[in-house]
């Protein structure tokens, strides 16, 4: 079980992880949380210190999806990086808000966003 892609954003510091299932819940949320950590780990080691979330293809989560979220940010942080999401669906921005999570972490509309906010790139 992988379920995300993940790689450098074109001319930029900035690491881009896409989480390519449509639930972000129970179901996977144990999974999916140590196969990021691992990840985010392995490009930490290489020195990188943003990351953006695309939750494009996410339609639902859930209580135990959005503590996969918060358990990744407060890891990046924690380490001195930057943690941003991106391309979050109406219904997930919704759930956010209701959870007092929508000033908790740096929402974007889009990767170029996050690339103007990160400073990561590169002309």
């Amino acid at each position: 079980m992988k379920g995300f892609s993940i790689r450098e954003l074109q001319g930029s510091a900035v690491v881009g992880i896409t989480l390519l299932d449509k639930y972000l819940n129970y179901d996977i949320a144990d999974s999916l949380k140590a196969h990021l950590k691992d990840a985010v780990s392995e490009w930490q080691s290489r020195g990188c210190r943003r990351f953006c979330f695309d939750l494009s293809n996410v339609s639902i989560i859930d209580s135990c999806g959005v503590s996969v979220m918060i358990a990744l940010h407060n890891s990046i942080l924690g380490s001195g990086g930057q943690c941003y999401l991106a391309h979050l669906t109406p219904f997930i921005r919704r759930i956010l808000r209701m959870m007092h999570l929508d000033g908790y972490f740096r929402v974007c509309e889009s990767e170029e966003e996050v690339l103007e906010l990160a400073g990561g790139r590169v002309s």
